[in-house]
């Protein structure tokens, strides 16, 4: 089942049976400061056209104020503007409830010649971010469109992105990757000037354009569990002035009315990620809600499913208080509470479920419970299992064909064979980790 976290963008409500509440806010370099009150996806700068510096930066962030050329910012180009880049988002947050996400963008290749090198930028940000905002979620989006003369953006065509996760699944660094699949397409079309006034966008052989985006996605499913999250929306083709209109339209536009080639897009997103691991989804679609629904109900046609996330922290303080700060797993799908224990299924990630053991209104231990149950050769763990057992909270576990893989990082690798779990007489199916050895 492949499955999606609703992002609200401009304020545009999703169709009525779809219930969102995490909106993204812009966090660009002309930015003043944030008031936000629901919870809320943070934008930050994407370097596509010029503007005027925001007065913090101007005046005292003079690394960020020195790495631009035209009023267009260069992303990562140094250590000390990652360190002010970390200066900067927290200052934008400021007051503010930490983000869900934050989505950040790469730099031209121009100054960055490499991924390594960006990743040795990156973690001076990294490390300072994730010890103030353990819980937020970072992604970094593959970009195309821009007004910089000097680079392209290093992260950017299908071959980018597949080196690109080769190289950050053997880090250290729990960055992921939210796929905008139309600035993919258009970082892989190729246009002979000067257009015809009725061309498909996507050149002479849109077909052949598609498969390249299927291959991809093909190429992509060893690597999907670094996908967090996509970006959809469409092109409008404005006859009069003879261009097609980015983030316009839906994907009937997109694909000039063709609807095969439609479908087998979507067919391939689809069957890529049927992996039951929850994702974003942005719509950044400007032209209008008819347009964004017929994008949405067409993902549904295909099968996916948008989650109406519920959001337990107001009601299960002392497990926010005790638990959720060592955990980015803070929006759940379902809770359950049996007798001293409370059952927590992730939301952001849905292989996952959780069990609490509450004594006088605190959380006094947890278990991952896919963990528990893959490393029963640990006291700790075994002991957990026992109890839940005897406690009739698991009344039956089967785990079938274990199989050790090599993590990626300290992160547990999530698995394709399916277990069944019973809590309670409720039959809750979800795909457990495998069994690791760490280093």
């Amino acid at each position: 089942m492949s499955k999606l976290i609703p992002i609200i963008y401009k304020n545009m409500n999703y169709p009525s049976h779809i219930k969102a509440n995490i909106h993204e806010v812009s966090g660009n370099f002309y930015k003043e400061k944030l008031i936000v009150k629901s919870p809320y996806s943070l934008h930050s700068e994407p370097s596509s056209v010029p503007k005027a510096f925001c007065s913090k930066i101007v005046n005292e962030l003079g690394n960020i104020n020195k790495a631009q050329k035209g009023n267009i910012a260069q992303l990562w180009h140094d250590k000390e503007w990652a360190n002010e880049f970390f200066i900067f988002i927290e200052w934008l947050i400021g007051s503010n409830n930490p983000p869900e996400v934050l989505e950040i963008h790469p730099p031209f290749d121009d100054y960055c010649k490499s991924f390594d090198q960006f990743l040795d930028v990156f973690n001076v940000f990294y490390q300072k971010f994730v010890k103030k905002y353990p819980n937020t979620t970072i992604v970094i989006e593959n970009r195309f469109g821009t007004r910089y003369k000097d680079g392209k953006f290093l992260l950017s065509k299908c071959s980018d992105i597949l080196d690109f996760c080769g190289i950050l699944s053997k880090s250290n660094i729990d960055l992921k990757i939210v796929l905008d699949y139309p600035q993919l397409f258009s970082s892989e079309t190729k246009i002979k000037k000067p257009r015809k006034k009725f061309d498909n966008w996507m050149g002479e052989n849109p077909s052949q354009l598609v498969e390249k985006i299927i291959k991809f996605n093909l190429d992509l499913e060893k690597h999907k569990k670094l996908i967090d999250g996509f970006h959809m929306w469409g092109k409008l083709n404005d006859i009069g002035k003879l261009k097609w209109i980015p983030h316009a339209g839906n994907f009937d536009t997109f694909f000039s009315n063709n609807k095969e080639l439609k479908q087998k897009f979507l067919s391939s997103v689809f069957s890529t990620f049927d992996d039951d691991k929850a994702r974003y989804f942005v719509p950044e679609v400007n032209s209008g809600v008819s347009d964004f629904h017929s994008i949405v109900n067409d993902m549904e046609k295909e099968g996916f499913i948008f989650l109406s996330k519920k959001c337990y922290m107001s009601t299960v303080d002392y497990v926010y208080d005790y638990y959720l700060n060592q955990c980015r797993d803070r929006v759940w799908l379902e809770k359950k509470e049996i007798g001293t224990i409370i059952m927590l299924h992730s939301a952001v990630n849905a292989s996952k479920w959780y069990a609490l053991q509450v004594k006088d209104g605190k959380v006094i231990d947890s278990i991952d419970i896919a963990t528990m149950f893959l490393r029963l050769d640990s006291d700790y763990y075994a002991g957990w299992k026992n109890f839940l057992s005897k406690e009739k909270i698991l009344t039956k576990i089967c785990v079938p064909n274990i199989e050790e893989i090599k993590p990626s990082g300290a992160e547990i690798a999530q698995a394709k064979s399916r277990r069944r779990l019973l809590i309670d007489g409720d039959e809750l199916e979800t795909y457990l980790p495998r069994l690791i050895q760490m280093d």
